[in-house]
């Protein structure tokens, strides 16, 4: 080895910070998500497949965001609010999970 190249982390440069409300119906079992992601469908179908839960019982909406450059495809952090929205003492109610941008770019890398 001749020279070595090393690149320092870097995070992505998306607007707006990882945010996620969540809210299960208890008498239905319908999940309700409110995420900044990039898409609802990757989303709900990530969620589906790790809680073994029908596609129609989860409903995701994923407005429109400034820009995610990648740093949003997928999901991030809706299945830990989930899980907290799904806890006995919080069914019903919704639960919101907000990262700020400081924390963002401290964590990520």
């Amino acid at each position: 080895v001749e020279e070595i190249v090393s690149c320092p982390q870097i995070a992505h440069g998306f607007f707006e910070p990882y945010c996620c409300i969540c809210q299960e119906e208890p008498a239905t079992g319908n999940l309700h998500i409110w995420s900044s992601a990039q898409s609802a469908f990757a989303v709900r179908d990530i969620l589906a497949k790790g809680l073994n839960y029908p596609l129609y019982k989860i409903h995701v909406v994923a407005p429109p965001i400034g820009g995610g450059f990648g740093g949003k495809a997928g999901m991030t952090i809706e299945a830990l609010c989930l899980a907290a929205a799904m806890h006995d003492d919080l069914k019903g109610r919704p639960v919101k999970l907000f990262i700020p941008r400081e924390e963002v770019l401290t964590t990520c890398g």
